[in-house]
């Protein structure tokens, strides 16, 4: 016996898109119960805990969304002074992090032969909401 209490499956999935626009677009797409307009909103961060049970017990499966932008600066200085340039494009996407784990109030250690098995129920579910979306 191992004495493993709780395991956790917890990838962070990136899709990159060429545009803001684009990253919410893809949000829409995946968070279909949330209304937000994707032409005109921006900043969305959305985190929801959809506990499910499962034959192991009872799973969270804690899920975030948002969009990312990233770019990179240089910082010049010289005689005309200081500043910063873009040294490259800017970058958007659409992020999901992923949290699925096995109840915090369990008691009894997971038996080893089950470990494997658990795992990839838990994996089972991040796919499940990576392709289907937020879903109760």
């Amino acid at each position: 016996m191992s004495g493993v209490l709780r395991i956790a499956y917890a990838p962070v999935l990136i899709y990159p898109t060429q545009t803001a626009i684009e990253a919410m677009r893809t949000l829409k797409d995946m968070l279909s119960l949330i209304d937000f307009d994707p032409e005109k909103d921006t900043d969305i961060s959305w985190q929801v805990n959809r506990p499910r049970f499962m034959e192991s017990g009872l799973v969270n499966r804690l899920s975030r969304w948002e969009t990312l932008q990233a770019g990179f600066v240089e910082f010049v200085s010289g005689a005309a002074g200081a500043g910063f340039t873009p040294s490259q494009a800017t970058e958007f996407a659409a992020r999901l992090t992923l949290d699925i784990n096995s109840d915090a109030s369990r008691i009894v250690p997971i038996d080893d032969k089950n470990l494997p098995n658990m795992v990839s129920q838990l994996r089972s579910l991040a796919v499940e909401i990576s392709e289907k979306g937020d879903l109760p």
